[in-house]
């Protein structure tokens, strides 16, 4: 069978810094090929090559062959790898905040006015924007996300900013490849399942994927194969049938990982923190009559998919979107509309946006 891609040699230096040393590898219709490496192995600059990123061709462009469906080519900007076929879910996010889910989704491959394409032809049509949603909605239902599509992204939780940049990339007719870096780096564990699950669905009718993750629970559980790099270079390949993931993380740092254990604690029965009727209201992410209690020294863990409300605990808390209820930290009342407030209680976030 013919692999829909394959690398020959690929070396990349940024000035005096070898960053690619003659990389190969190639990936056939259907797979899913994981591409793992410790930070600075050079895993971005490999997806940047192959997706004709601006900075490869200012800083020298890159050796070495890429063939694609059995055709050299060389891709000097994003454009070659679209035409081509190829998309990519970027680590970070390629969407415009201002433009809305639909907006984002279908940039490029707006429908328009059948009536008006008729008589002014396609350029000088208006876009079809209830034909454009239903779309997007439709895609976005494949994912397991069920979100307001008219919502601008800005006002966006990342996990849903995540399954945006999948829709838009899944819903081109002409994807063969897909690449997908740390995408599941921001996610919950059930988002991430959800992800993942797609994705396997996704690379059963035929799309080949190239996913990078440092989870390596979950390369080995939806991959064919296996490509590790370190320091630029390709230091081992597995296939499935020989996949373990002490093996594959040796092979990333160079060196044997050992063990980590975990001491159980006990907790004092003292209640820190009481949420009582709380309610906040973020786009794409509603809580309503939300009570809870949280104990002094206690780590409790939040659970729930995307747009679920999960999100909109830590923000309503902070007084970033509008909330109702009562928060109360030791036995004081929060003023959840005051910032400042908040601040000065010793409470804090860390947001998902990295």
């Amino acid at each position: 069978m013919e692999p829909v891609l394959k690398v020959c040699d690929i070396s990349k230096n940024f000035g005096n810094q070898q960053i690619l040393e003659s990389v190969s590898f190639e990936i056939q219709p259907g797979e899913i090929h994981g591409l793992v490496g410790e930070n600075g192995a050079g895993k971005s600059t490999l997806l940047n090559i192959l997706f004709g990123k601006e900075v490869i061709q200012h800083t020298g462009g890159y050796s070495g062959d890429i063939f694609f469906n059995g055709e050299k080519v060389h891709i000097k900007k994003a454009g070659d790898a679209i035409s081509l076929g190829i998309g990519m879910v970027h680590q970070e996010f390629a969407l415009i905040p201002a433009f809305t889910i639909t907006e984002n989704t279908k940039i490029g491959r707006e429908n328009v006015n059948p009536l008006l394409e008729r008589i002014l032809g396609k350029n000088l049509s208006l876009i079809d924007d209830k034909r454009d949603q239903q779309e997007t909605q439709e895609v976005l239902r494949q994912l397991g996300i069920n979100v307001d599509v008219t919502l601008k992204v800005l006002d966006l939780s990342v996990s849903l900013k995540q399954f945006i940049e999948l829709a838009r990339e899944i819903s081109k007719e002409e994807l063969k490849l897909l690449i997908l870096d740390e995408p599941t780096a921001a996610l919950s564990k059930e988002d991430a399942d959800l992800f993942l699950n797609f994705i396997k669905e996704l690379s059963q009718k035929g799309t080949a994927i190239i996913l990078v993750s440092h989870r390596l629970e979950e390369i080995v559980s939806i991959c064919s194969s296996v490509t590790v790099l370190r320091d630029g270079n390709v230091v081992s390949a597995y296939e499935r049938k020989d996949f373990n993931i002490k093996n594959i993380a040796e092979s990333m740092v160079g060196y044997t990982v050992n063990s980590i254990r975990y001491c159980s604690r006990k907790v004092p029965k003292k209640v820190l923190v009481e949420f009582k009727h709380f309610a906040v209201n973020m786009p794409g992410e509603v809580i309503k009559d939300f009570n809870l209690k949280v104990y002094e020294g206690e780590i409790l863990g939040i659970a729930g998919l995307a747009g679920h409300g999960k999100l909109a605990l830590g923000n309503g808390v902070m007084g970033m979107y509008p909330s109702e209820g009562d928060v109360c930290l030791d036995g004081y009342t929060l003023d959840t509309s005051q910032p400042a407030n908040i601040l000065q209680r010793g409470i804090y976030i860390v947001p998902d946006e990295r």
